[in-house]
């Protein structure tokens, strides 16, 4: 990457004006690798590249050839600025900005099973000006108003994307017992596109009176958005390997047969994708959604001095954003500075006060947005009297055409209902902007010549924060304290019984005609045979709407604390003599971050009960230290400039959950956030490597909660990996003249190319728990219990160089 940059004055206007520009580019170079199978058997209706090596497999279910391909996934980033002062008078400037930022990014995902036109990358354009206008009254007055209006238009796309649509071709890879996909077309799979439109106007007006310096002004913020969600946009088709698929695709079968007659599988040796036979097809309608925000926030501020080393600090802010119905947003403010010693060099701070929390709009969006949405997918279409196989024999016939909003097939599927949602999203009526308390006390201290010394005492707590619940989850009858006692001991009637040991003969409680179930099965199948699958059945009908499935609403329901310690010690900039200079910033962190859920989606495992959930932060780590400086070296050295930066953390938190899609659901609520019963020692839920030795009794300690009732292991109860990070910046500054500069430099992100392991939502395997583990079992434990699954970066070498002028 390089940078030009420099400022240039106009004569013109006799040294009142100038102008100041840069522009950055940067390319980071990188390749993505696609090795994969293509069906051998064409498709002349949508050509897929040949094979690229002489591998090729053919049984009797796919003929198979090995595609291999490379293709150039760069990231490149433009950015340009221009800036412009002027003077009208002495007391009277103005100041004009453009920026201007480009950013075509391709290192989104690798490339595995996409073809090179299915690769998505990452698309962006900004484009902002703004101006500031500052203008002094007199000695005791002074104005600055600001104004502001910028875009920004990322997306995601393919490099290929155009009117196709994606297609996934799944067939069983050699040396594979599972399915692989295929994915060809025009890919947008999963990704996103919004637009945005801000508009900001700022005014401060500041007047001296006395030892009192008042401050009065106002933030006026209009945001228009647009949200587009490209999942399933541009219509996806599914083909499958007819040898996998659990029924047969009404195209795969004899035509030829009359109506009711045995219909035996075509053994043609070959993928549906190749007949057009289609085995799946989605396409969503009316995805995006629009959504204005008016922001209005005024203040009041007095700065006091009382005396000599003593000022306090009043203040008093109000805020509004119409995209909710929120009005009492007012937040006092209190600050005081006292300087103790005669000689000003320290200083003791204190602050508390009031604070709101800006609006995600892309959380608004999720919950407005599905309103007029179409949601096509034929696997919604009962299989009953061939229904499917109606749309799937029209489908086939015209594919790769898609469908559109208006295509008989659309207006069909809505017409038989197929459009209801089983998941519903809203926003609670009482929904309130979150809100912060700030509690603060500082001392600050010039130890000796160049280094001071800075520590802060800070609490925070932060509530109304943004949290998501099942409406329709069911409700318990009165007198039982979860679903399991209901299930256990509220069901006397009937030809179901249900207990938490279970029964069998010759047991004197078994009573003829009555099936009994076992609330401990770790059966986690929803078939109505199995205790889970009956239990689900009564589950639903305890539901305030039976036949829905989740309905999500977000409300002000979460909490978060904060308990921090700060301790900094800082250097100026300074020569040291010899040629040598530096300046440098140690900060350390003794911190305490709690909260009942880490971002506005959360659920909570007990419907609603967020207290529950109280725990560390993923995000807490509770010492953290950060060192960075600027080193400069003498000319025998190269007068080179090192500026590192060493941020070093201890554990983090992890969160353990049931791990399959069906236990996860332990509790019946339809939201699949339980977590496991425990019954060893918290302390020994720590992270391990692939290699080191499996507790193989800390694994058996795991089991899923009864059904009906959320496990006991706490939330984020695992402890994961420390942080370590080392980036360095080394540069060289050549000077031609005052004021043309140039400056080589290369960047190394984790130099030491340390392998820092961290988790996110990690997951025990429950199918490999168990009292006799299999070898393969034991080896799923081995590889992936309380294993890390992800890494920071690895080492990046960057090389810049920048021209001012």
């Amino acid at each position: 990457g390089f940078t030009l940059c420099g400022p240039i004055s106009v004569w013109y206007f006799k040294n009142k004006t100038s102008f100041y520009t840069s522009y950055e580019y940067d390319n980071v170079f990188d390749t993505t690798i696609t090795d994969t199978w293509i069906p051998l058997a064409p498709n002349n209706n949508f050509p897929l590249p040949e094979p690229t090596t002489g591998e090729t497999i053919i049984d009797f279910s796919s003929p198979l050839g090995r595609f291999v391909d490379g293709s150039n996934t760069p990231r490149k980033i433009h950015r340009f600025t221009a800036r412009g002062d002027h003077n009208f008078t002495g007391n009277h400037s103005v100041t004009v900005a453009y920026q201007f930022g480009k950013t075509n990014d391709l290192r989104q995902f690798n490339g595995a099973n996409r073809l090179s036109e299915s690769l998505i990358g990452k698309k962006s354009r900004t484009q902002a000006i703004n101006l500031t206008d500052n203008f002094v009254f007199s000695s005791k007055a002074v104005n600055q108003f600001r104004f502001q209006y910028s875009t920004l238009k990322p997306d995601f796309v393919s490099t290929g994307q155009d009117e196709n649509p994606v297609v996934l071709i799944s067939f069983r890879e050699p040396g594979n017992n599972f399915n692989t996909t295929l994915t060809a077309g025009s890919s947008t799979l999963g990704t996103s596109a919004r637009e945005e439109k801000r508009l900001q106007i700022q005014d401060t007006f500041t007047y001296i009176a006395g030892n009192h310096s008042l401050r009065f002004g106002f933030d006026l913020q209009r945001i228009d958005s647009t949200f587009i969600d490209l999942t399933d946009a541009s219509g996806t088709y599914n083909f499958a390997d007819p040898l996998t698929t659990t029924t047969v695709p009404q195209c795969l079968t004899n035509p030829s047969l009359p109506p009711g007659a045995s219909n035996p599988r075509i053994r043609g040796g070959v993928n549906t994708f190749p007949r057009s036979c289609v085995t799946r097809y989605r396409h969503n309608f009316f995805t995006d959604s629009s959504i204005s925000n008016t922001y209005t926030g005024f203040f009041v501020q007095d700065d006091w001095k009382i005396r000599e080393g003593l000022s306090l600090n009043l203040g008093l802010r109000y805020e509004r954003e119409t995209v909710i119905d929120d009005n009492n947003n007012l937040g006092p403010r209190l600050g005081v500075a006292w300087a103790p010693f005669k000689s000003q060099k320290g200083v003791v701070r204190f602050g508390a006060g009031i604070f709101y929390n800006r609006i995600l709009l892309r959380t608004v969006d999720d919950y407005q947005r599905g309103q007029n949405e179409i949601v096509f997918d034929t696997n919604r279409i009962s299989t009953s009297g061939n229904g499917r196989d109606v749309y799937l024999r029209a489908l086939s016939d015209s594919f790769p055409e898609v469908l559109t909003q208006d295509s008989p097939l659309v207006q069909q599927y809505i017409a038989a209902g197929l459009n209801n949602n089983s998941f519903f999203r809203s926003l609670s009526p009482t929904i309130k902007i979150p809100e912060s308390y700030q509690i603060n006390l500082g001392f600050e201290r010039e130890l000796f010549s160049g280094f001071v010394f800075e520590t802060n005492l800070t609490y925070n707590r932060t509530a109304r924060l943004w949290r998501e619940t099942n409406t329709n989850a069911p409700i318990v009858p009165a007198g039982f304290a979860d679903l399991a006692d209901y299930l256990a001991n509220g069901i006397t009637s009937g030809t179901t019984r249900f207990e938490f040991a279970g029964i069998t003969a010759p047991d004197s409680r078994i009573a003829s005609g009555v099936t009994y179930y076992n609330l401990n099965s770790q059966n986690p199948s929803a078939a109505s045979s199995t205790p889970y699958g009956r239990a689900l059945q009564i589950a639903n009908a305890l539901k305030p709407f039976p036949l829905a499935g989740q309905t999500e609403q977000v409300g002000s329901l979460g909490n978060s604390w904060y308990r921090g310690l700060i301790v900094e010690l800082r250097r100026r900039y300074r020569k040291l003599g010899a040629g040598f200079g530096t300046s440098f910033r140690a900060v350390y962190t003794l911190s305490y971050l709690e909260d009942d859920g880490i971002v506005n989606t959360s659920s909570a495992q007990i419907p609603g009960d967020f207290s529950s959930e109280r725990s560390r932060s993923l995000l807490d780590r509770r010492h953290r230290f950060v060192l960075s400086g600027v080193f400069d070296a003498p000319s025998w050295a190269g007068k080179l400039r090192f500026a590192p930066i060493l941020r070093i953390g201890s554990s983090a938190p992890f969160n353990i959950s049931n791990g399959s899609d069906d236990s996860d659901d332990r509790n019946l609520d339809d939201v699949s956030s339980d977590r496991p019963d425990f019954s060893g020692d918290p302390n020994d839920l720590r992270w391990r490597g692939v290699t080191d030795p499996l507790n193989l009794q800390l694994a058996q300690s795991f089991t899923l909660a009864p059904i009906g009732r959320a496990g006991n292991l706490p939330r984020n109860t695992g402890i994961g990996p420390a942080q370590f990070i080392f980036d360095l910046n080394i540069s060289r500054q050549f000077r031609f003249s005052e004021r043309t500069r140039l400056r080589p430099q290369v960047e190394f992100d984790n130099i030491l190319n340390a392998t820092v392991f961290s988790f996110g939502s990690e997951f025990i395997n429950f199918a490999a728990v168990s009292a006799n583990p299999t070898a393969e079992q034991l080896e799923d434990l081995r590889t992936g219990f309380l294993v890390p699954t992800r890494a920071y970066r690895p080492r990046q070498i960057r090389l810049g160089m920048r021209l001012e002028f």
